[in-house]
């Protein structure tokens, strides 16, 4: 689809993919199927090879006036969102994961929402794994409370996950777009913005998506790191703005994990919890390698100079605290 010539949609839906193939075909596929909805698919692909271009090439996703494929030489999921999201012309933009499949009229469903609830700012929505899912480890959300979110806000829980969103689309001009120095917890962030701005954010269990990335091994640890060390960067943000309640949660998660660990080596078991607190505290460290717009709560990038001397200063305080137990990462 030209970017040119594209009409007016009522519902965007953005996938940022990378390396992951032809998988990002399967969830595009997922979506068009919903044919009740005047949607827009923007597909943005950030990987370093033509694997996943040759493979929406020969799908015949393309001959789809819905969908706009771009090849794009940014690297980051955050990244990749916000690209789409500026191609976006829907009133309502939604977002999903390359390994994920939505569920039956899913972009319709949301935007029925959105419609119902004209001052609804975000919607998140479930995450659950396939119906055959045997083997591995697959991330999945599912609400506590579906509903308007109510104080106090708890982004340690979050109220939800970046595989199954939507953003009303005069959000972002009031606060800007996804933090684009974050890892993982972008969505958490995004929604504690907006939640500062006093703007409605709406969790229901349907419509979900399926999350077909399951994860063996190191790869699960992995995982489970990346989401402590965003979730470090992320609320060391907002502790940097000068809130007192983002330090609290940072407090509270941090000494969850202590006091686990604490459990865990009084009962002689291998206190697992100590790299976890490790990996979290790693994670805010690394927030002073960025200055932090206190107005917006957007991290900025420094000079490279600048960043290695706060990279430098991180890095100790960081193998101080390392130091303190041998269960580190």
């Amino acid at each position: 689809m030209d970017a040119s010539r594209r009409s007016h949609k009522q519902f965007s839906v953005v996938i940022s993919t990378r390396d992951r193939g032809g998988e990002v075909v399967s969830a595009a596929q997922s979506v068009l199927a919903d044919q009740g909805c005047d949607l827009e698919l923007i597909i943005i692909d950030q990987s370093s090879t033509l694997t996943t271009a040759d493979a929406v090439h020969r799908s015949g996703l393309l001959r789809d006036p819905r969908v706009l494929y771009r090849k794009v030489a940014s690297v980051g999921v955050c990244r990749g969102r916000n690209e789409g999201t500026r191609l976006a012309s829907g009133d309502v933009i939604a977002y999903t994961d390359d390994d994920c499949l939505v569920s039956e009229n899913w972009a319709s469903r949301i935007l029925h929402r959105f419609r119902t609830m004209p001052d609804l700012a975000i919607w998140f929505g479930s995450i659950v794994a396939p119906s055959d899912h045997i083997d591995g480890w697959i991330f999945q959300f599912h609400p506590s409370q579906e509903g308007l979110v109510r104080p106090p806000f708890d982004f340690t829980r979050s109220p939800g996950s970046e595989a199954n969103y939507a953003v009303r689309g005069s959000v972002f001009p009031r606060i800007g777009y996804l933090d684009e120095c974050l890892t993982s917890s972008e969505g958490s962030d995004f929604g504690y913005r907006a939640w500062l701005a006093h703007l409605p954010i709406y969790v229901g269990s349907e419509p979900a998506v399926v999350h077909c990335g399951a994860r063996h091994g190191q790869d699960v640890q992995r995982a489970i790191g990346g989401y402590l060390r965003g979730f470090g960067l992320m609320a060391m943000k907002h502790v940097r703005a000068g809130d007192v309640y983002a330090l609290g949660s940072l407090f509270w998660e941090a000494g969850r994990h202590g006091r686990e660990g604490v459990r865990q080596a009084l009962h002689r078991q291998r206190p697992v919890s100590f790299r976890a607190l490790i990996t979290l505290l790693g994670g805010a460290v690394s927030s002073f390698q960025y200055d932090v717009d206190t107005g917006n709560r957007l991290y900025q990038r420094r000079s490279h100079g600048r960043v290695a001397l706060s990279a430098a200063r991180g890095r100790t305080a960081f193998r101080s605290a390392r130091r303190t137990s041998r269960w580190g990462v």
